[in-house]
């Protein structure tokens, strides 16, 4: 479900000018998302919310459009795991409940937006994972209006196939989203 999402490019202090950071504020929702390039999905990024409301931190955030955030999602740079603090920061994105990830096709990026191809985020296949346990389905694709037969093509490409060997296969269905096309998945129940 897509609610009222408003992009912006961080900076904190310190930080070099031309480093990019995405995050968006799901104003319904009242949580901050933060991209996550290691793990290619949108994490609640509650480190951030109280220099984000308050200015706690001296961050500035500028809001941005969502084609503008689209396409600075492959600048924003990796946490590098060598380091402590930033292996910790992923160990912690990781551990998230599926509740505080999302996809770009959930935070409602198109799949022409962001250039990604959603099936080879790093970290979707534990988000799929962890929502088996409540067969809940999570969106992967979003496409805009004329983009064809592009949905059906893709779940004719990754209906009842895994993600990986080690897990069962996905099933997938398309749902309208206004004027978008959604293609959900979840695991096949066993």
């Amino acid at each position: 479900m897509v609610s009222m999402i408003t992009f912006y490019r961080a900076h904190f202090p310190g930080q070099p000018p031309e480093t990019a950071v995405i995050v968006a504020d799901d104003s319904e929702a009242e949580v901050l998302w933060e991209w996550v390039p290691n793990t290619g999905l949108w994490h609640r990024a509650t480190q951030l919310e109280n220099d984000f409301l308050f200015g706690d931190e001296g961050g500035t955030y500028t809001p941005i459009t969502a084609e503008e955030a689209a396409g600075l999602l492959e600048r924003v740079p990796r946490l590098d795991k060598r380091r402590d603090v930033a292996a910790r920061m992923l160990q912690r994105y990781e551990a998230q409940p599926p509740t505080e990830k999302r996809t770009n096709a959930e935070m409602g990026l198109t799949n022409k937006l962001t250039g990604l191809r959603p099936m080879t985020a790093p970290g979707l296949g534990q988000l799929m994972t962890q929502a088996r346990r409540h067969r809940s389905w999570r969106t992967l694709a979003l496409y805009g209006p004329g983009t064809g037969s592009a949905a059906r093509q893709f779940i004719s490409q990754w209906d009842q196939r895994p993600l990986s060997p080690q897990e069962p296969p996905l099933e997938l269905r398309a749902t309208a989203r206004g004027e978008n096309t959604a293609v959900q998945a979840r695991f096949v129940s066993k």
